[in-house]
């Protein structure tokens, strides 16, 4: 039953409380920098064209290396990959303290693409490993949006200080950056465990393993496909609601403020509040979540239409904070689908196919741009194309729903 008598609301586990604590250190440390980096790479005499460069590098290693890593990670084992991505993260934050050239700045993006390559994918596989042993309804799904919350109130918090504490010592958040990630090694070194190794499998099926991975693959597709299509829409969420609000109210720097603090505690508020509700199987649903997208696209539609900053803000905060728990839900759904033993490298293949999302939106917003569009007449589009897109997906969503009935009774039968 969807809302059943024994439903209620369960605490998190003492060893999933660690990992949320953990990933609070990875993020909130790598954001001490995230408004400052820029300012910091310019400040040594360098050009905006060579910070291209850097960050066109770590693209390259985003998605040429996605695959790859995963089959590397699988091998490594969770718990050694957690610790190898603290250790890149440590070795690019150092880099980036030291530098004054470059290649050394180059370098250092390079270790820091890599870690933060590595993280989510070995964090989530350490997460399950742990949670498989809890046969609680929700629990699963309560970690990783509790988690999404308490991530981003330390990202705003930490993100906000890193630029405070830039204007006293162009080197401080880089310091913090680097103590965030030593103090996150000590804690994932001392006070995880590791579990049995997932990969000794035997000669026959290794044979097989890229197939078994296409297969699994194609059983995720359509969660998949839902982070595709967030990727997408998303991205002028991400990239150009400076551009927005800058062109349609003239707004000075502290209004702009006001829109990343509206935004980062909408995402926290949503992710919050869903995982207080996720012991009710309702809410785990795709329909729910595919729901919650169409409301999200609608809420999206509408940003760019009002003539007032309170109301833009409003909508825009409510459209990033529902996207963003599509996301997280998706990620989920996925997450519940996979085998431990290939986990990782499944994991890499979603991460690749969601990323063409990213890449095809930005190449469609380069060409609009280039073309003189207003960043408004952008956002009523992308509003627009996102409740269509999400409309087919629910009916495509339905359909699978009733062929999955039809073959269960069927089968009954």
């Amino acid at each position: 039953m969807w809302f059943s008598a024994k439903s209620q609301v369960v605490g998190l586990p003492l060893e999933c409380k660690k990992l949320i604590f953990l990933n609070s250190l990875f993020q909130g440390g790598r954001l001490f920098v995230g408004a400052v980096c820029v300012f910091y790479f310019l400040s040594f005499g360098l050009q905006t064209e060579e910070y291209a460069w850097v960050k066109t590098t770590q693209a390259i290693i985003f998605i040429g290396l996605d695959i790859p890593l995963g089959y590397f990670l699988n091998k490594t084992g969770e718990y050694k990959s957690l610790l190898l991505a603290l250790a890149f993260g440590i070795i690019g934050a150092f880099g980036y303290l030291i530098s004054q050239s470059f290649i050394g700045f180059l370098i250092s993006e390079i270790f820091l693409a890599l870690s933060l390559s590595t993280w989510p994918v070995a964090l989530s596989a350490y997460s399950m490993r742990i949670l498989e042993n809890y046969k609680i309804d929700g629990l699963v799904e309560r970690f990783f949006h509790f988690g999404d919350a308490i991530s981003n109130v330390i990202i705003l918090i930490c993100g906000s200080l890193g630029g405070l504490l830039y204007a006293s010592n162009r080197h401080i958040p880089y310091g913090c950056f680097l103590i965030f990630y030593i103090f996150a090694a000590l804690v994932a070194f001392f006070f995880l465990k590791e579990f049995d190794p997932t990969n000794k499998i035997e000669k026959k099926i290794k044979i097989n393993i890229f197939n078994t991975n296409i297969k699994e693959l194609m059983d995720v597709f359509p969660f998949a496909s839902m982070l595709f299509l967030s990727q997408f829409f998303m991205q002028p969420l991400f990239h150009y609601w400076q551009p927005l609000f800058g062109e349609k109210f003239a707004v000075n720097p502290a209004e702009m403020s006001v829109v990343f603090i509206g935004y980062s505690l909408a995402m926290s508020t949503v992710s919050l509040g869903y995982s207080r509700v996720t012991h009710l199987s309702i809410f785990r649903s795709n329909l729910f979540i595919v729901g919650s997208a169409l409301i999200g696209s609608l809420v999206y539609s509408l940003i760019a239409r009002f003539d007032s900053f309170s109301s833009s803000l409003i909508f825009f905060a409510v459209s990033f904070g529902i996207f963003n728990l599509v996301q997280v839900a998706g990620g989920v759904f996925i997450q519940n689908r996979l085998k431990k033993e290939s986990r990782m490298i499944v994991t890499k293949y979603v991460s690749f196919y969601a990323r063409m999302g990213m890449i095809a939106s930005l190449v469609v917003l380069h060409y609009f741009f280039a073309n003189e569009w207003a960043t408004t007449e952008v956002y009523k589009l992308y509003g627009g194309l996102a409740v269509v897109a999400f409309c087919l997906y629910f009916v495509w969503m339905l359909m699978r729903k009733k062929v999955e009935r039809r073959y269960v009774i069927e089968l009954k039968n």
